[in-house]
């Protein structure tokens, strides 16, 4: 009961964070933004889901390295 709790407080703090959060597979296929993220791209959820976050223009292969490092 408790990880699940744990789990559900998870999800609602990175639904609901005032930044954007992006999470990728392995090779960088989108794998679920927060609603920050969405606001923030600018494009319907249907058109981006599963798609290679540089298929989506979102960022580039600088910008991508820029934010590992932070």
């Amino acid at each position: 009961a408790a990880r699940r709790e744990s789990e559900e407080l998870w999800q609602s703090v990175f639904a609901l964070a005032p930044d954007g959060y992006i999470m990728l597979d392995l090779e960088g296929r989108l794998e679920r933004m927060n609603n920050a993220a969405w606001e923030i791209a600018g494009l319907p959820r249907e058109q981006a889901e599963g798609k290679r976050i540089f298929e989506l223009g979102i960022l580039d292969a600088d910008g991508l390295a820029q934010a590992a490092r932070n």
